[in-house]
């Protein structure tokens, strides 16, 4: 599938989450979200995606990057207790050699 064609397919397949599986919560309004397991079972079967990163911000929302040896690409964001959402996708992903390790860990 081309770039174009592969965006499009997302991009109706996010518009269909966001109208079905709306949040009643305000601060979602304007967001796909959905539970987490359905929203990592569509990256993996419809794109191929899996997780690449992850971190944690101070409000413990679990951010995670998650994408295909293909180049595609797709941003989340999970709440604790609460939906998982879309925040940006797209594709000519790269992943860098160096993996960084958390602050505090050590080599065993």
């Amino acid at each position: 599938m081309n770039r174009t064609l592969v965006g499009a397919v997302r991009g109706a397949m996010w518009g269909a989450v966001a109208l079905l599986l709306m949040p009643a919560a305000p601060v979602h309004a304007q967001m796909a979200c959905a539970a987490r397991e359905a929203v990592v079972s569509a990256l993996a079967t419809r794109f191929g995606e899996t997780v690449s990163a992850t971190g944690v911000d101070r409000n413990g929302n679990l951010l995670e990057v998650f994408s295909s040896a293909g180049g595609s690409w797709t941003i989340v964001l999970t709440i604790p207790g609460g939906p998982t959402c879309l925040l940006a996708s797209g594709d000519g992903w790269w992943q860098a050699d160096e993996r960084r390790k958390p602050a505090g860990t050590h080599d065993s």
